[in-house]
């Protein structure tokens, strides 16, 4: 099944939509693991859940930036990333991308997912 969220906003009503997501006030903590900050959400009309995570890295952000962006190299730090491609550039530091990760199970299938990043310095 397909969900398609944002696909007849025009981009000032997709960024606007988007920050709404980020900045709200709904987001549950879940829980922590492995130092990440884990959120759910639950989104009105959509049968998934949606989740966040958030935790300090200490290194300066443009570094992570510059190895969040490359998708070249991310095999290196990620052993289930098979490729990935930016879908549309939203701004100076947002994008929507596409990602395929291996799921790693004869029972499951890879998964393919699409969705918006921000990144901030």
């Amino acid at each position: 099944q397909t969900i398609t969220l944002f696909h007849i906003m025009d981009r000032d009503e997709l960024l606007a939509r988007y920050k709404a997501l980020v900045d709200s006030a709904d987001w549950q903590f879940d829980k922590e693991m492995d130092g990440v900050h884990i959120s759910k959400m639950n989104i009105e009309g959509l049968p998934v859940t949606a989740v966040r995570g958030a935790m300090r890295i200490p290194h300066p952000p443009h570094v992570l930036a510059d190895v969040v962006r490359d998708f070249k190299d991310r095999k290196q730090w990620d052993s289930m990333f098979l490729d990935g491609r930016v879908v549309a550039p939203i701004g100076e530091n947002s994008d929507v991308v596409n990602l395929m990760f291996d799921s790693n199970s004869m029972i499951v299938a890879n998964r393919d997912m699409v969705f918006a990043r921000h990144l901030i310095s």
